[in-house]
């Protein structure tokens, strides 16, 4: 199952209180509870005295709750008697300052003292919970490093020389890896070496670079230690918390993973960053990475805004539960907040919690019931993995590196080109495993390496090996630089791919903040230029004065791209495309802009693909054209117009759900939803307030299924969702050329009830089940991206199908607008719904294998399985024979063509029919191992494509 957990710091509470928390906990469904994180002066009030009475207490409370604990060391702060005593554990500053107790973390990893002290109260704690039928994880300290990862103190100094003379074995070695002949640096002796403390000029970055790696170990060796002590006693789990996140880059958890029994990551949507959304896909992605591609567990995120940041940005309504499921649809199975309650005192007390100030009488409160339904439903996406074929290399250390304090421009920092590439992944749908440097890439046909710039010999022998096996590489600017001993490699740029590349530079030319170099497309880049010279390879784009800027070259089967400066994004997404879709003669998705002016300058449109389950048997006709949309198959047209920005999410598919829809608030375009009926069920349709366009919704269900829409109040238009079909269902999808159209929609309702339109959701079904958004995920494969983006930028999200899965997308953004839907399937069934504006039509429909029509409007073009979206004015067939190497999403892209006709052969191939000409689309990023394909549907503006789906 998934579970729902957080952090209970019941310390700050009376008993009272905890007997109220054991009841409003079952109730939220929270089944893990982390307790004693911060607990040491609690129960080690003074030296060698133990009182565990309250945390007795608490453990069997939650124990007789059936509640499961995530069990603390308590060591993540030390009490004040023990700084008192031994003021030797406090950290030191690069400048030699004390830091000081007040705060948290204020001890030195590698105090000898602190470590004494610490491991004896793990002992105690250890040896009196190991074995708690209750017990069902230790949770060792609390984010190691997340304030004291560096300490300069002598006690530091000298565990650093310890771990360099293990490293490099002799001191000439280091002074040769150190590259001490500069400036008269060389050692006679590891006694004469200190830490890189701050100095009057740029220090010696070779020796940054290792007191960053040994930091790092430091505070490995700290947990290896408490670990050890635990497994005396007990057999449960061990692991900590991670934190993989923008802000926290002192720990190089590559190094870290293997010593973790499960993998944890803390994270958090910081809003100093452009796109926080994207920030968290990234890192979500990265934990999995990980953990192996195995699941892992959210230990903390936020239900609203935090306490640490300039401006401590509180969530829209929904964004709660979306962001959570982007977690889960990356590979989570555990989604755990902090807190419980909200502290009243203390530096966090305005940090959100699952039981607000307020209490429960509360939307956050509301929204956690909301995930915790959901995550219930989605019970068989547990233990499942996310497939990719591509990956994005990562490195700690070449962050490291890159961001030091000698560097051609100090504007160039490695995090920010990462998130560019990946960005631009995501942008185009396409699934994307990270993994470190010297990874085995041989499962994958196409591999990204941003600003690698430290790179060793075999790491750069695995790329160059997997290109001339036949993948395809993208190497960008300031990789393969230096060795892992920040030694430049000679002979010219970029070092250690130079080869591979087919290029060579002999300068770097870093432009000055607000310089562009015009390109020959006449965008421009910035940040940086090379003065590059072709060797092997040619030019794929040029600056405006001819001048290579991307490159590629041939090598052995396959080829590698170099971008040889930052290039805007919308020309990232395109060079991506090409260089990892090779045969493809044009970009594959041109992501949607927007399109007019909105009411709402951070308006988004969720656009869900319907999910396809067994034998779909859905008929679609166009309500202009009279033209077959979909034939065995399921064809859904959603489209808007004043588009300020795209959000897209693919459904997946089960044999037993039920899917529910809500409309997002002021959205500036039509939104429209189709559904597919089966036997004997109930669609209610409730209506938005205050709609400036025209929506229209369609109900079915199958055997005892229920949809229910929900709406948000005051939107400018109407949010979409479709839901899928299921055996023996129907889906019909119906363009319309004005948002002002009047479309009917016929609900499914059992034996001929009438569904009523209304403004609220009173009339719902009793038993509805009633969720916000929910991701979808396979039973084996699974992701999805739920992000938000900022206007006229695209936000996307994939899922997977499986065999006995709840499949619901959603995607939306951390706007004021937030546009969610759930789409789920039931054996047998299909829901799906829609919210309506000032006019809602539905009328009793037939409950036995009907047809649901939808009117939608036709400015923009939807979808494929994979999430893609494009304007109808920028779709067209590739020349070539072979199409998108993406997940079926890209063949929306190439099939857009009136009158192309698009056939699923087998669970991998789609193959596009125009004329004489067949284009076979591969999909490599989402297929099941029930051996079944997502299958995808097109619908353009003015005409349609007939669609044909095939059993494998």
């Amino acid at each position: 199952m998934l579970r729902l957990g957080c952090d209970y710091n019941f310390e700050q509470w009376s008993p009272a209180v905890w007997r109220e928390d054991m009841a409003l906990m079952r109730e939220a469904g929270v089944d893990l509870v982390a307790v004693n994180v911060f607990g040491w002066s609690q129960i080690e009030p003074r030296p060698g005295e133990y009182d565990f009475t309250a945390l007795d207490e608490i453990v069997g409370l939650l124990h007789e709750a059936g509640i499961r604990l995530n069990l603390g060391t308590g060591t993540a702060s030390a009490p004040p008697w023990l700084t008192r005593r031994h003021p030797e554990i406090l950290p030191v500053a690069a400048d030699g300052t004390t830091r000081f107790p007040g705060g948290r973390q204020a001890w030195c990893p590698s105090s000898p003292v602190f470590r004494e002290h610490a491991l004896r109260l793990v002992e105690q704690v250890a040896r009196r919970y190991g074995q708690h039928p209750a017990l069902d994880l230790w949770h060792v300290s609390n984010e190691l490093g997340c304030h004291n990862a560096h300490c300069y103190c002598e006690a530091s100094a000298a565990a650093f020389r310890v771990w360099l003379e293990r490293r490099h074995g002799t001191v000439e070695a280091l002074n040769k890896a150190w590259g001490t002949a500069f400036w008269s640096q060389r050692y006679s002796s590891f006694d004469d070496v200190q830490p890189p403390r701050a100095a009057l000029s740029m220090r010696n970055p070779a020796q940054l670079l290792d007191f960053q790696r040994f930091s790092s170990d430091a505070l490995l060796d700290y947990y290896r230690a408490e670990a050890e002590v635990i497994r005396r006693h007990s057999p449960a789990p061990i692991t900590t918390n991670f934190m993989v996140t923008a802000h926290i880059r002192t720990q190089d958890y590559w190094s870290w993973a293997a010593d973790m029994d499960v993998i944890a990551n803390d994270h958090y949507l910081d809003h100093r960053l452009p796109d926080p959304a994207a920030e968290l896909s990234f890192a979500a992605d990265l934990t999995r990475g990980l953990a192996g591609g195995r699941p892992w567990m959210l230990m903390e995120t936020s239900t609203g805004a935090v306490n640490w940041q300039p401006c401590n940005v509180a969530k829209e309504p929904g964004q709660l539960v979306r962001d959570a499921l982007t977690h889960v649809a990356r590979g989570a199975d555990a989604i755990c907040f902090f807190q419980w309650r909200a502290s009243t005192q203390g530096a966090e007390k305005f940090h959100s919690a699952i039981v607000p100030h307020a209490g429960t009488d509360t939307a956050v409160w509301r929204e956690v019931l909301e995930l915790s339904a959901t995550l219930k439903k989605l019970s068989e996406v547990a233990g499942t993995t996310v497939n990719a074929d591509t990956a994005l290399i990562f490195s700690w250390e070449s962050w490291w590196a890159t961001d030091t304090e000698a560097r051609p421009s100090q504007d160039l920092r490695y995090l920010d080109q990462v998130h560019a590439a990946y960005n631009a992944l995501r942008d185009l749908g396409i699934t994307t495993d990270i993994v470190r440097p010297g990874a085995d890439l041989s499962r994958y046909r196409s591999v990204v390496i941003p600003c690698l710039h430290m790179v060793s010999d075999q790491e750069a022998a695995t790329i160059t090996d997997f290109v001339e096996a036949g993948g395809h590489a993208v190497i960008t600017f300031y990789s393969g630089i230096v060795d892992p001993d920040d030694r430049v490699r000679l002979g010219g740029y970029p070092g250690a791919f130079r080869e591979l590349l087919g290029v060579s530079s002999e300068e770097f030319a870093p432009l000055q903040p607000g310089a562009v170099a015009p390109l020959a497309d006449g965008t421009q880049a910035t940040l940086w230029t090379e003065r590059l010279r072709l060797t092997t390879a040619k030019p794929e784009l040029t600056y405006a004065n001819g001048h290579p800027a991307v490159t590629s070259n041939l090598s052995g089967a396959g080829q590698a791209w170099y971008i040889a400066t930052a290039l805007p994004t919308p020309t990232l997404r395109d060079v991506l495309n090409r260089a990892l879709s090779p045969n493809q003669a044009t970009p594959t998705i041109q992501p949607a802009h927007q399109t007019a002016a909105t009411t709402h300058p951070t308006t988004a449109i969720a656009q869900p693909d319907p999910a396809i389950a067994y034998s779909p048997t859905p008929t679609a006709q166009s309500a202009h054209s009279g033209r077959d949309l979909a034939q065995p198959a399921t064809a859904v047209a959603q489209s808007a117009h004043s588009l300020s920005g795209v959000a897209r999410s693919d459904a997946a598919t089960a044999q037993s759900a039920t899917a529910v829809t809500q409309p997002a608030h002021s959205l500036s375009g039509v939104a429209r939803s189709d559904a597919a009926t089966a036997q004997s069920a109930t669609a209610v349709t409730q209506p938005a307030h205050s709609l400036s366009g025209v929506a229209r919704s369609d109900a079915a269900t199958a055997q005892s299924a229920t949809a229910v829409t929900q709406p948000a109040h005051s939107p400018s238009g109407v949010a979409r969702s479709d839901a899928a079909t299921a055996q023996s269902a129907t889906a019909v999808a119906q363009p319309a050329h004005s948002p002002s159209d009047v479309a009917q929609s016929n609900a499914a309702i059992a034996k001929s009830a009438t569904a009523v339109a209304q403004s609220d959701a009173a009339n719902a079904h009793p038993a509805t089940p009633i969720a916000q958004s929910v991701g979808a995920i396979a039973h084996s494969p699974a992701s999805i991206d739920q992000s938000a983006r900022s206007a006229s930028h695209v936000a996307q999200s994939d899922a997977a199908t499986a065999h006995s899965l709840a499949p619901i997308a959603q995607s939306a953004r951390p706007a004021s607008d937030i546009a969610q839907s759930n789409a789920a399937i039931a054996q047998s069934a299909t829901a799906n719904a829609q919210s309506t504006s000032e006019i809602a039509h539905s009328d009793a429909a037939n409950a036995h294998s009907a047809t649901a029509n939808a009117q939608a409007s036709a400015a923009a073009v939807h979808l494929g399985a994979g999430g893609a979206q494009v304007d109808g004015e920028t779709a067209r067939l590739a020349s070539a024979g072979v199409g998108s190497r993406d997940e079926g999403a890209r063949l929306v892209h190439e099939a857009a063509r009136f009158g192309a006709e698009v056939v699923r052969r087998g669970p991998f191939v789609f193959v596009i029919n125009h004329g004489s000409k067949d284009i076979e689309y591969p999909v490599t990023g989402r297929e099941l191992v029930t051996g079944q394909a997502v299958a995808g549907s097109v619908v353009v503006p003015g005409g349609a494509v007939r669609v044909v789906r095939e059993e494998a």
